[in-house]
């Protein structure tokens, strides 16, 4: 039976092999195009589920007073206390780091961040190894792990286990454990892990509730209510934060929701704009392919009713119409598949997403496809059998032609998808415009031919790296084909700031919050940021008297134009005053979707790091 309803489908779809050719490129590139969309969606919603018991991890955060900014840190004794004394936590886990060190093995050397963790680490987060033991890996004193690319580095193609690897302060760790490649979908990304137990409590802060820079996790105990338990941390945060700390609460940030959370909620408009967008495309696909099997059945109703007259049922025909549709759909999403695999790279590489998504197509996809085939396959094929099951044997068999009355529905069919497909052709003309505008905005700063590199001037021998590197930057200024040099320790889109400091105008009774910098004199330059008010800073602004603020900084401490900040007497919290010389340009330093900061630059020989533009 399942034999002859494929003959007959195969030679229905062939007789009417230009209906057939159109409804399978229809669906072909409605499905590539809905399929694209589910893929990035499910990318973005299994970042972080990796990890084992994720449905109870949390990060959890401090909101600091008094905006209750929160950068998901906390303080580095929040996590044996919680454990100590509260139940409901089951294990957790630190990981932070605080710079970048050289690390030696014989002749090879590498300089990467170094990140100290817990014991507990490598059970508490997904990162698997390659090689080594998880439960034991980080548990001895001075033990590492690190990454292929830092084992391809220092050992080429030795075996890493066992060797010893000396960093730059004069340490020696064993390496016992590589990871194994990093998932693309996870927000945590490390390279070296040594145990926090190898550092003094003075080094690490231990008992420091004031200063936070740790990234804590949390597995809560199976049943635990994690709303009721952030409430309870609020009498926690009570008892420890006390003195320069009090007035900080604790929240929890469920491990899924870290990548939406850095997104400050941007992610999740555009989850629910995706998702709209594959739900139009996938309505105008499945009305388009009901059209036309419509229009297609209305000359079948003589081989509809010559079956029914030889004795098949009502279910009998619809099931053949059904396959008919369903095949169609089957070789349409085949074929889109193969387009989703040419048009994935070229996504991919577009819209700059290599770090963040697979082109991997996850098992989910097929079966989600498989659906969407169903779906179609039903829709298109029941319906119009449905319809010429009901017409009268007689007047078909007479060969009277058929015609399908216009109803309401198939009005509104027509009507929704032209609506629709108009919807989509304008909101594709606007991404098409969002996108060339995001990527020709400007920066403030002229971010052409600019090569950004990190100079140590503490290396080993210090003496010999300060030599080393100013030897080196003249050397740079003397090539043609260098315009300009500035050392710096921050460069825009990286954050290397200081931290932010507050500086009060007392003629006007004005306060701000700046990001501040130190920079040399040829900073502005070489990243083309105008003065437009004042001057530059020079050579003879060494002292700690004279600095720079940018347009947001003058506004903010109340001055009416930037000339009027010219002159004027700041004064950061219990420190020296500054007298503005010159307000620079506002430039985004961080991505055009944060808001530019009150921003101040003070003048210094030598930061530390070289910037040059060629």
């Amino acid at each position: 039976m399942l034999r002859s309803y494929l003959t007959l489908t195969l030679r229905s779809l062939w007789r009417n092999r230009t209906y057939t050719l159109l409804n399978i490129s229809g669906i072909a590139i409605g499905m590539a195009a809905v399929t694209l969309i589910y893929w990035q969606v499910a990318q973005i919603n299994s970042y972080d589920t990796q990890h084992p018991h994720a449905d109870r991890l949390y990060r959890i955060g401090e909101q600091i007073p008094p905006d209750a900014t929160d950068g998901g840190w906390a303080v580095l004794p929040l996590l044996p206390t919680l454990l100590a004394e509260n139940p409901a936590v089951e294990t957790g886990t630190r990981l932070f780091s605080w710079q970048r060190n050289w690390l030696a093995y014989g002749k090879q050397e590498t300089q990467q961040r170094i990140f100290h963790a817990d014991t507990s680490l490598l059970s508490v987060l997904n990162f698997p190894l390659k090689a080594g033991n998880p439960h034991t890996a980080l548990a001895t004193p001075n033990a590492m792990v690190i990454s292929e690319q830092v084992a391809a580095k220092l050992f080429r193609n030795q075996d890493p286990l066992g060797k010893t690897v000396t960093l730059d302060n004069g340490r020696a760790y064993v390496v016992r454990g590589v990871l194994s490649p990093r998932p693309i979908d996870t927000f945590s990304a490390v390279e070296i892990i040594i145990p926090i137990n190898d550092l003094t409590p003075a080094e690490a802060g231990l008992t420091n509730w004031f200063t936070g820079s740790c990234q804590t996790y949390l597995r809560l105990q199976p049943g635990t209510d994690p709303v009721a338990f952030e409430r309870s941390m609020a009498a926690f945060a009570n008892r420890h934060y006390t003195g320069e700390s009090k007035g900080r609460t604790l929240h929890l940030l469920p491990i899924g929701a870290l990548l939406s959370s850095e997104t400050h909620g941007q992610l999740t408009i555009i989850l629910y704009g995706l998702s709209l967008i594959g739900g139009f495309i996938l309505l105008v696909v499945t009305i388009n392919f009901l059209n036309l099997s419509t229009a297609l059945s209305l000359a079948r109703s003589g081989e509809v009713a010559l079956r029914t007259t030889l004795g098949a049922t009502a279910g009998q025909t619809i099931g053949q119409f059904v396959l008919e549709a369903t095949l169609a759909a089957g070789v349409g999403a085949g074929l889109g598949t193969l387009l989703l695999k040419a048009l994935i790279p070229a996504y991919i590489d577009f819209f700059d997403i290599a770090n963040r998504f697979s082109p991997q197509l996850p098992l989910s996809t097929a079966l989600f496809m498989m659906g969407v085939v169903l779906l179609l396959g039903t829709v298109a094929g029941w319906s119009p059998a449905q319809y010429l099951t009901r017409l009268p044997v007689v007047t078909a068999l007479q060969g009277k032609t058929i015609t399908a009355r216009r109803t309401p529905f198939r009005s509104t069919l027509v009507v929704v998808q032209f609506a629709l497909a108009t919807v989509l052709i304008i909101c594709t003309g606007v991404m098409m415009e969002q996108n060339r505008f995001a990527h020709n905005q400007q920066t403030g700063f002229d971010k052409d031919n600019l090569i950004s590199v990190e100079l140590d001037r503490s290396y080993r021998n210090p003496a010999l790296a300060e030599s080393t590197v100013d030897n080196l930057i003249q050397r740079l200024r003397q090539d043609p084909n260098v315009l300009a040099i500035s050392t710096t320790k921050g460069v825009p889109g990286v954050d290397l700031w200081y931290e932010s400091t507050t500086y009060h105008n007392t003629d006007l009774n004005r306060a701000a919050n700046f990001n501040q910098q130190p920079v040399d004199e040829a900073y502005l330059a070489t990243f083309g940021i105008p003065v437009v008010a004042g001057r530059g800073l020079t050579a003879a602004d060494t002292a700690v008297t004279n600095a720079m603020i940018n347009e947001t900084g003058a506004r903010a401490l109340g001055f009416a134009t930037p000339d009027d900040a010219i002159g004027k007497v700041i004064r950061p919290d219990a420190a020296l005053p500054y007298m503005v010389v010159g307000v620079f340009k506002d430039h985004f330093e961080r991505g055009t979707h944060r808001l530019i900061p009150p921003t101040f630059f003070w003048p210094v020989a030598r930061p530390g790091y070289a910037t040059t533009a060629g």
